[in-house]
């Protein structure tokens, strides 16, 4: 509204508060007789480098938020050779609407701990922007792409090493219920058991 320079649509309030660019404005979007009269269609953009705290009212309230797994694509900006088994999952489960299973976003200040050493595993995080440090010996450094928490979950073990925010980082995670759901639909996520002593001999 030009008057009071304010967003008086939700919708539009919503999305461009939380880091979204209007890609295009459609004006014929609904002309039928039952449509909305003189309607608009907008569309909107969204980056994860347009997400961050400056931006988005969600990630200034630190608040974790819901990603539709038709978009994780886009905000881990990885290419489908390249797609994380888990997420890929998701997506396939998604298509077919057979499961509840959340992928959400947060982000974590840097030098936070985001994992500690022997906690019991709460999610499996997946790198959007910025790294993390795994203390490890010598220490190793995750970035984009990259994922961190996926061996103590599938594997049912306590954290191994910390994992700590090197700088503000973004994530999507999975938390650990919904992994326990995903590996039970998904059986072939886990890892082949070891042989036997017998199957060995043979």
């Amino acid at each position: 509204q030009v008057a009071t320079h304010k967003i008086i649509d939700p919708v539009a309030n919503f999305h461009l508060q939380n880091g979204a660019q209007v890609e295009s404005v459609n004006f014929h979007a609904d002309t039928a007789d039952r449509g909305v009269s003189f309607g608009v269609m907008i569309n909107y953009k969204y980056s994860m480098h347009l997400a961050t705290d400056n931006t988005s009212i969600s990630y200034q309230r630190d608040s974790t938020i819901a990603v539709s797994p038709s978009v994780v694509p886009l905000l881990i900006n990885m290419s489908p050779s390249h797609h994380h088994p888990f997420l890929q999952a998701i997506q396939d489960l998604d298509h077919n609407k057979k499961h509840d299973i959340h992928v959400l976003a947060t982000q974590f200040a840097k030098g936070t701990t985001i994992l500690r050493r022997g906690q019991l595993p709460d999610a499996v995080y997946f790198i959007c922007l910025g790294q993390v440090r795994v203390d490890t010996v010598p220490s190793s450094i995750l970035a984009q792409g990259q994922s961190f928490g996926d061996a103590e979950v599938v594997n049912g073990e306590p954290v191994r090493f910390s994992v700590v925010a090197m700088s503000v980082c973004h994530v999507l995670f999975v938390r650990h219920k919904d992994m326990v759901t995903l590996l039970d639909l998904v059986p072939s996520l886990r890892p082949a058991a070891p042989p036997t002593r017998m199957d060995s001999r043979l």
